[in-house]
């Protein structure tokens, strides 16, 4: 299980990697170019460094989960999918090497993307704010939600891609575009159930009401609860993905 994992880490992260780098060179070379900022032309090369620095962070992430569905599928029903259904190893154990290998991937990829998106703003009045964040339980805790939220959400969308390859894959034509369309669809359909999720969570909140409403101010004890609220749905949503995949898995395998 070990071993399997690592091999599926080392191949997340090769070309991830290469993206990761240039957000780290990009984000500092735009804090250098901070005080050329006063003239016409500062202010274009660290604005330029800014953008790319933000798109190489965010496609860290994006990359991070295409590798995880590509390895994925290659080993699950391309032709190294041979090598790893014969390993003497159960298949629910393959299985969840790819899961747990693709979810710390993942959570890996958005916490540098978030860190390096920090870094791009971070100055003494941010330092301040992220101190008085943390001053109190309330702050901090809402910090933790919101991170848990942004986490769980990513490897939701991870697993949506996974359980929509097992999916396709169960048919015997069209594998690949009914994969995608699995996915899109578990996606699309639990993104449109958080909705109603938080309008009855607003029924007992009218700051989270306004939200539909349009009137009035949603303040933070109601982002926590939000927060809470999609955090807790979206771990329950990972699981059940999980859980079907792994059934799924182990009931049919169409290997190309």
């Amino acid at each position: 299980m070990k071993n399997l994992i690592k091999r599926h880490l080392i191949w997340d992260l090769k070309l991830p990697a290469y993206y990761a780098a240039f957000a780290v060179v990009f984000t500092i070379a735009c804090r250098l170019t901070d005080p050329l900022k006063d003239s016409a032309v500062g202010m274009f090369i660290n604005r330029l460094f800014f953008g790319i620095a933000v798109s190489m962070a965010v496609s860290t992430v994006i990359n991070m989960l295409i590798r995880c569905w590509i390895r994925f599928n290659r080993t699950s029903y391309k032709d190294e999918s041979y090598l790893f259904h014969t390993l003497p190893l159960p298949r629910s154990t393959v299985y969840r090497s790819h899961l747990v290998s693709a979810v710390i991937a993942v959570a890996v990829s958005v916490v540098f993307a978030a860190l390096c998106i920090l870094m791009l703003f971070i100055n003494t009045e941010v330092i301040e704010g992220i101190k008085a964040v943390f001053s109190t339980a309330a702050g901090t805790a809402a910090f933790a939600l919101i991170a848990a939220t942004l986490v769980t959400e990513m490897i939701f969308l991870l697993f949506c891609g996974i359980v929509g390859t097992v999916l396709g894959y169960s048919f015997d034509g069209s594998r690949t575009l009914k994969s995608v369309l699995f996915a899109a669809a578990i996606y699309t359909v639990a993104g449109l159930a958080a909705l109603p999720l938080v309008y009855l969570l607003g029924m007992t909140d009218p700051a989270i009401k306004a939200i539909f409403t349009g009137g009035g101010e949603v303040f933070t004890p109601s982002f926590r609860k939000i927060g809470l609220l999609l955090t807790c749905y979206y771990v329950v949503l990972c699981a059940a993905l999980a859980w079907i995949g792994k059934k799924l898995y182990l009931k049919k395998l169409n290997v190309d």
